[in-house]
């Protein structure tokens, strides 16, 4: 039985389909079955080659529908670093054909993985995205400092998130400490939810748009989603007297 875990983003180009694409990509390596699905209801391959130009929009009527076969379903994957993928919408305006429910289909297909990451994207109007955070009993609510994006999530808390009763925990993406923004412990006040922990600021994003990669080759943010991907394996970080020698000499 696969763990569903589904992003959310809390405002546009807050960096959530990036996060979770990063978290699937160090899941697989990990050793773990990981099926990816951009559930945004967007066209988008940005971070991975899609050189067969599958999508999701192959198997629509199957999930309108209510069944698809799982071999149908592995059919239309393409497999990038390890992790499955299931391409999303080939044009935007496809997506608002996918009804609210189009997605428990997919995740009943897909039992057989270890982890199903959904990157839900910002719009929760669309119903493939909404199903699929429905269908998600983990989720991870992407947002960053700045305060047009906190104003925008609190909108979303007020009116879809809270009524629907959708549990999870913050990201706080492209971090900068600084005093003059919030940090983690003021917008898990903000919000009454807790932090999964943040992820710094890396600059040239655009460049692994070039290259159609994720950010994961950028130290400091590896090391951000690292801890994320540790919570959700449950990895303590082991002490010993090696670690500690180390600590003290740094």
């Amino acid at each position: 039985m696969s763990r569903n875990i589904a992003f959310i983003g809390g405002d546009s180009q807050v960096g959530t389909t990036m996060v979770a694409q990063s978290t699937a990509e160090l899941l697989a390596q990990r050793q773990q079955k990981v099926l990816f699905v951009p559930a945004s209801g967007k066209p988008g391959d940005d971070y991975y080659q899609n050189r067969e130009r599958r999508s999701i929009d192959d198997i629509r009527a199957n999930l309108v529908n209510g069944y698809l076969d799982p071999e149908e379903l592995n059919m239309n994957l393409i497999c990038e670093k390890g992790v499955w993928i299931l391409p999303g919408v080939r044009d935007h305006f496809v997506g608002k054909y996918y009804t609210d429910n189009s997605m428990e289909a997919l995740f009943q297909a897909a039992s057989g993985y270890d982890y199903i990451i959904a990157d839900c994207g910002d719009d929760c109007r669309m119903g493939i995205a909404l199903s699929a955070m429905v269908n998600c009993p983990e989720r991870f609510f992407v947002i960053t400092q700045q305060s047009k994006c906190t104003r925008r999530m609190m909108l979303m808390e007020k009116g879809i998130f809270r009524p629907l009763e959708l549990k999870g925990e913050l990201i706080i993406n492209k971090y900068v400490g600084s005093v003059s923004l919030p940090g983690e412990t003021e917008l898990s006040g903000l919000f009454e939810r807790g932090s999964a922990g943040s992820v710094p600021y890396v600059e040239y994003g655009w460049q692994c748009e070039i290259r159609q990669e994720t950010l994961n080759g950028a130290g400091r943010y590896r090391r951000g989603v690292s801890a994320i991907t540790d919570k959700i394996l449950d990895v303590k970080e082991e002490k010993s007297w090696k670690n500690s020698l180390i600590w003290k000499r740094t």
